[in-house]
Parts: structure tokens; sequence; C-alpha cells
């Protein structure tokens, strides 16, 4: 793997982590997860957020398209959703 490719992904995982709080996948921790998520987007003018943006910002530019969007894929579980296929998706009632 590329220099890009292994910093891009402390970046994917906590973007991963902060969409899972929004979803609210956390709940179970109680609103704990929450605070973390919100100090980390605005506890500061240059926030973690944005450093980890502009870090994602770079590697896009570094790396194959392909190559990122595979890897946002796999992280956010997305693959079944992008596949290109004749046949429908099979439902949870077949």
């Amino acid at each position: 793997a590329s220099f890009a490719a292994a910093v891009l992904e402390p970046p994917l995982a906590i973007a991963l982590a902060i969409a899972q709080a929004h979803a609210g996948m956390w709940i179970r921790n109680g609103r704990s997860m929450y605070r973390v998520v919100d100090l980390y987007t605005y506890w500061s003018e240059h926030t973690g957020l944005e450093v980890d943006l502009f870090l994602m910002q770079c590697c896009a530019v570094l790396l194959p398209p392909e190559a990122l969007v595979t890897r946002a894929e796999q992280v956010f579980g997305l693959q079944d959703h992008f596949k290109l296929s004749d046949s429908p998706p099979a439902s949870e009632h077949d």
C-alpha cells in the first residue's frame, strides 16, 4: 500500500465513527459518544475534523480515484449498494 493509502485510514475510521454516532448506532453508550463527536468537531477554530478532511482531500489527489472510492465503500460497508448487476438484490424474505 502507498503512503497516501496509509494516511487515509485514520481519517476514514474517524469519519465512520462520526457517521455512526449521528445515525444513533452508539446509543447503548449513552450520550458519551455524542460528547466525543462534539469535542472532536467543535472544540477549537482548527478542529480535528478539519485536519482530517484536509488529509482526505490530499489523499484524494494522490490516490487513483478507484482506490479511494473502493476503500471508502469498504470502510462504510457500502460495497453491495454500488454494485452493478443484472439481477436485483435478494430480499430478506427470499
